[in-house]
Parts: C-alpha cells; sequence; structure tokens
C-alpha cells in the first residue's frame, strides 16, 4: 500500500525561502515565506558536574621540577608519584557519581520510570490515510481534557467551517480538502476499514465551464456521493457500494454571504443504513472563475447525526475577515 502525502505547506524546490501548498495530489500555485525552523531543544545536563580536570603540568627535561613545591633537581616533589594512582581514583569516583546523577535526571528524577523524549512530527512520507488517522491509528483517542475549536479556517477557500460539539478536525485527507468529522471512529458496516458517522469538507474548484453555483453543485454531488459512500480510494467499498439514490432537496442558499446553491442525495447502500449526501457550491474570494464547494455526510439511522445539520452548517459557514 502506498503512502499518500497529505496536504499542507512544503519547501518549493524552485524558490529558496519560500512554500508551496500541495493539495494532496498535486502542487498549486499558492505560495508563502517559507517559515523558520525551530531550533532543537538542548538535552539536558546534570545540575552538579565533576569538577574539572587540571591539565597536565608541561614536561621538561629530566630530572627538571615544575610548579610550586617542586622538588630539587635529584629529589622528589611532593604528591609525586606515590599520590597519583589516589588522586586518579577520586577523579573516576567523581565522574561516575555524575553519570549516575544525569542518567536519573535524564528518567525524570523519579528513579523508575521510562523518560518521556518529544518525538518530531512525521514527515510527508510518515502520513497515514485519511481512512486510519495520522500514522495508521485511528483518530478520536484521548482529548486531555480540551476542547476543540469552534471553527476550521480553510486558508485556500477564504472561508472557516464551524466545528460543531462532538466533532474534530481531520488532520489528514487523501483529497487535500479540508475536513472535520464527528469524533470516534467505528468499524465500517462493509469493508474493514474506519468510517465516521458525520462529515464535512471545503475545497476551491475552477469552474471549468460550469455556469455557475447550481451546474457546479448538480455535478459534484455524484462525486460526493461515491466519495463519501460509494469506493474508497483505496479500493475499498466502506458501506457495501450504493445501490440507489433519491434527490431530496435542491435551492438556492446564502453562504459566506454569497449567493450559492444546494443539492441534497439520500443514498441507500448495500451495507448500513445508508446516509445524506449534500454539496453545496457559492462563488469564492478569489475571482469569478473559482467557486467553493462544501462536501456533507451524515450516516442515517439512530447513530447519526441529525439531519437538521444539513441545514445549519451552510449557516455557520463564514468568510475569513468578515
Amino acid at each position: 500500500m502506498s503512502m499518500i502525502t497529505p496536504a499542507g505547506w512544503y519547501p518549493d524546490a524552485s524558490a529558496p525561502g519560500q512554500e508551496r501548498w500541495w493539495d494532496g495530489a498535486a502542487w498549486t500555485g499558492h505560495t508563502r515565506p517559507a517559515a523558520a525552523a525551530p531550533a532543537p531543544p538542548s538535552p539536558p545536563v546534570p545540575r552538579h558536574g565533576p569538577p574539572p580536570i587540571p591539565p597536565a603540568a608541561p614536561l621538561g627535561p629530566p630530572g627538571t621540577a615544575h610548579g610550586p613545591g617542586a622538588a630539587a633537581p635529584g629529589g622528589s616533589a611532593p604528591g609525586g608519584p606515590r599520590r597519583r594512582p589516589a588522586l586518579l581514583a577520586a577523579v573516576a569516583v567523581v565522574v561516575l557519581a555524575a553519570c549516575a546523577a544525569g542518567a536519573l535526571l535524564l528518567r525524570g528524577g523519579d528513579g523508575g520510570g521510562p523518560a518521556h523524549v518529544a518525538k518530531p512530527p512525521a514527515g510527508p512520507s510518515g502520513a497515514g490515510t485519511a481512512a486510519e488517522g495520522p500514522k495508521g491509528a485511528p483518530e478520536g483517542g484521548e482529548k486531555g481534557g480540551e476542547e476543540g475549536p469552534a471553527e476550521l479556517a480553510d486558508q485556500l477557500s477564504g472561508i472557516s467551517l464551524p466545528v460543531p460539539h462532538g466533532w474534530e478536525e481531520a488532520h489528514t485527507s487523501l483529497d487535500g480538502a479540508t475536513t472535520v468529522w464527528t469524533e470516534g471512529p467505528f468499524n465500517c458496516p462493509g469493508d474493514p476499514i474506519f468510517c465516521r458517522r458525520g462529515r464535512m469538507s471545503s475545497r476551491p474548484l475552477p469552474a471549468d465551464g460550469a455556469s455557475g453555483p447550481e451546474a457546479m453543485a448538480r455535478r459534484d454531488i455524484a462525486d460526493a456521493a461515491d466519495a463519501l459512500y460509494g469506493t474508497h480510494p483505496l479500493g475499498l467499498e466502506p458501506y457495501g457500494g450504493i445501490t440507489s439514490h433519491e434527490e431530496v432537496a435542491a435551492e438556492a442558499v446564502t453562504v459566506a454571504g454569497r449567493d450559492g446553491y444546494l443539492v441534497r442525495w439520500r443514498v441507500v447502500t448495500g451495507a448500513g443504513p445508508g446516509g445524506f449526501v449534500q454539496s453545496v457550491a457559492f462563488p469564492s474570494e478569489t475571482g469569478p472563475d473559482s467557486l467553493v464547494v462544501v462536501r456533507f455526510a451524515l450516516d442515517a439511522g439512530p447513530e447519526g447525526p441529525p439531519v437538521t445539520l444539513l441545514d445549519e452548517l451552510p449557516r455557520g459557514i463564514r468568510a475569513l475577515g468578515g
């Protein structure tokens, strides 16, 4: 299985000092100045190190004494060869004691537990898939009591997505879209992979001949349904494939202060209760030739999110800086 590089800012090899946006499948025209790399942390050091070892006295001609208290030529200096083994043994004891103290500090000072070493984030080659979460592990684990953000910014689209209670940011995406989904993955009813009961993602798309938001939303809904309930990019069918669909809504809407259009399907799947898929398209602030498409998916059934979110979430989308 090949590893998928997640969307994000990466160094631009063609322009030193710049970063370019990778959308998960290809490089885009968006660039920005590269952020300064943080300085690596300094390793911990013991509080009490060994005393400095004085440098050895320079050697002179045979029989010549050096330094204070030196014996006369032909005699023996105080603390001479007979005391040198004892001095070396004392220095060795101090060094060993300092090393032991340093080892305790590195182990957290508890005399036993493992050292807690911060690991650097994995690079593009170490990212997991969107279905598995970062580094191949399912998301939705412990949060340490921290509340997620109330909204998630999509810088490329110039909008922010609302993050409802019980939802969180998806840190990986196979299509490069900005995505939030419900907390707590579960085993999909079809092929063995992890699923989420609610998903919302946004990304800018070129008009490509679409005459406006309505044409774009109607063109995107089939692709959205297949991506969210049909065949996974890895070739799996988490919901057993789509067996049928029904259009349950199609209407003009206002999103982030712009005139858009909404198309909603109810899909029936080969496994599980199926769900609802929705595509909302509206003009991008980057120009008339670009549209923003936001996709929604809510599993049906008693364990799925309330269907009313399909009306509430588009109203919560706002323009960045607005």
